[in-house]
């Protein structure tokens, strides 16, 4: 029975003094400067009963990792040395060493390094090193993951950069924090204009209309895209949604109205010509500008460009009195023209409305002179060529 017991006594003693052994060779190699070894030997230490809960031990655990944290170059592990450390030094505090200074030490130490990578992050901005930068700062946020203010500067040197990926994901912890209006609209711009990565910006777009569903800005990014993709359809039915509650946006209105020439042009450049579908988009065309000029009735643009619409129906009229044989002539050339003439009172009005806006492009002058010509209108067809010999006199 005695020896039973020394066999007892001796196996307990050799098992702690092993567990103690960890503890004491981490620091030997820690104090060697063999940082690598002693954080792979404190690993194990930590794991272990005797230390899992010591402040001691993990005090030596974060402060091999700060030293590897702050020996490593940039990159993967130089951050996990970091988050190790903060680690080492939150188990310090929660499990108190009997060492008073190892536990103030823990608390000073958290402080240190933050402030350091707040000085460093900010040195190397202004410097424009904007990754040493970035670096500095989303270490920081390791050691503070709720605080706003070094998410934006990380955000911000992505964006310096042009790290636009690293950028969008800070951007994104701020809105799980909260959703603002300006984090979704840099993280639109940075997908739309440096990324060119129009469905990610549509994803965005639909995401910040979720939270903000009364805000106008984002239909209007959504529009950009469908006209930096050329998804004119798309962007006539969303200015059209637009257009319902902000009735008076006569720029809006215009950019339909010309999207529907848009679709005007492609309809004439078919092999085969859909002709239903021409004269349905020349009347949303003209429909289209007719509600510009009722919001804006001096607008240039519109004026000229539905003077036009009209100049381009009569000359189809004229085209085909053109082609006609000599007995469809005999039968249908001067109703064609009539109808043609009538185009040309409608287009009248909208020129000489331009002209008043513009009093200097000679295209309008010599469009109004083709109209006054077929319209019969002697005095004002002198009128307009004395005009355009002044401005044709005038021309260097």
């Amino acid at each position: 029975m005695p020896k039973i017991w020394v066999f007892i006594f001796l196996f307990m003693s050799f098992s702690a003094a092993g567990q103690g052994t960890g503890l004491i060779e981490a620091r030997t190699l820690q104090a060697e400067g063999k940082l690598s070894e002693a954080l792979a030997v404190i690993k194990e230490a930590v794991k272990t009963n005797e230390f899992k809960e010591d402040g001691g031990a993990w005090y030596t655990y974060a402060e091999i990792n700060k030293a590897l944290f702050k020996n490593e170059p940039a990159g993967t592990i130089k951050s996990t040395y970091l988050s190790d450390a903060i680690l080492g030094y939150q188990m310090t505090q929660k499990y108190p060493s009997n060492n008073v200074r190892i536990n103030l030490s823990a608390d000073q130490s958290i402080e240190q390094i933050f402030q350091e990578l707040i000085q460093n992050g900010a040195q190397w901005y202004q410097q424009q090193d904007y990754q040493s930068a970035l670096e500095a700062f989303e270490n920081a946020v390791i050691i503070a993951p709720n605080d706003s203010t070094i998410i934006t500067y990380a955000a911000n040197a992505a964006v310096q950069g042009k790290l636009y990926d690293k950028a969008l994901a800070n951007f994104r912890k701020l809105l799980d924090m909260r959703p603002k209006e300006s984090i979704y609209q840099s993280m639109i711009s940075i997908q739309r204009d440096l990324q060119k990565d129009f469905p990610a910006a549509l994803l965005t777009i639909d995401q910040a209309k979720k939270d903000f569903p009364n805000s106008p800005v984002f239909d209007r990014y959504k529009l950009d895209i469908y006209l930096l993709s050329e998804e004119n359809e798309k962007a006539i039915d969303l200015i059209t949604e637009i257009l319902k509650t902000d009735i008076d946006n006569d720029q809006l209105a215009l950019r339909r109205a010309v999207l529907y020439d848009d679709r005007i042009k492609a309809l004439k450049a078919e092999t085969v010509i859909d002709s239903l579908a021409l004269q349905t988009a020349i009347t949303q065309s003209e429909e289209a500008y007719l509600k510009v000029l009722d919001i804006s009735p001096d607008n240039l643009v519109a004026n000229f460009n539905l003077s036009m619409l009209y100049n381009d129906q009569a000359n189809s009229y004229y085209l085909a009195i053109n082609n006609m044989t000599n007995d469809e002539y005999k039968a249908n050339a001067e109703s064609y023209e009539e109808i043609a003439l009538d185009f040309i009172r409608k287009a009248l009005p909208r020129m000489e409305a331009a002209s008043r806006k513009d009093t200097t492009d000679l295209n309008i002058l010599r469009t109004l002179e083709t109209y006054y010509d077929r319209l019969s209108m002697g005095d004002e067809k002198r009128a307009i060529q004395k005009k355009l010999k002044e401005k044709e006199g005038n021309r260097p």
